[in-house]
């Protein structure tokens, strides 16, 4: 008897028929259930600072007996991330560099703990955390960071609708 996998594949938006597109190019599931649209933090609102929590959304799971906490990342997060890819570039080891990448960038906590935990003061350096738990990331197995990246990935398709329904929102009290 053959083993059968265990672990789910990534969504293929552009092939996959149970996925079409909006008109602004953002993937839509069909066939799915509607979901509550995600709220921000409530400090949104607020002038200037308010854009630090604008599309922050957090998201925890369990994944074969293991619990976790992702996030949405940051624009110098994911710049700090794109760095860590950098010598994959061109490489057939590309996509997996960049799901690693994302994956050590978006994880809060893996079974109620920080994966990597500052040596020093908490300091806003968001390329030395990434690197961390990448170091931590690398050792894991291709079906655990899959799984992880693909809530990263749903979680990602949660704040862009987020964002749209604010949007709509704001754009219909003018």
């Amino acid at each position: 008897m053959e083993p059968k996998e265990t672990f789910v594949a990534r969504p293929d938006f552009e092939n996959d028929p149970n996925y079409a597109f909006a008109q602004d190019s953002t993937p839509v599931l069909l066939n799915q259930e509607p979901t509550e649209i995600d709220q921000f933090d409530e400090r949104y609102a607020s002038d200037i600072e308010g854009l630090i929590y604008l599309g922050a959304l957090e998201h925890s799971f369990e994944y074969l007996g293991h619990s976790f906490i992702v996030r949405t990342l940051r624009s110098g997060e994911r710049l700090a991330a794109l760095i860590l890819v950098k010598e994959y570039e061109d490489t057939l080891g590309l996509e997996q560099a960049l799901q690693n990448v994302m994956v050590a960038a978006s994880i809060e906590m893996v079974d109620g703990r920080v994966l990597a935990a500052p040596l020093g003061p908490a300091e806003d350096n968001p390329l030395a955390r990434i690197s961390a738990n990448l170091e931590i990331v690398n050792r894991w197995y291709d079906p655990v960071i899959s799984a992880i990246y693909d809530e990263c990935s749903e979680l990602l398709l949660r704040q862009q609708a987020a964002i749209k329904e604010l949007e709509g929102k704001y754009s219909a009290g003018r």
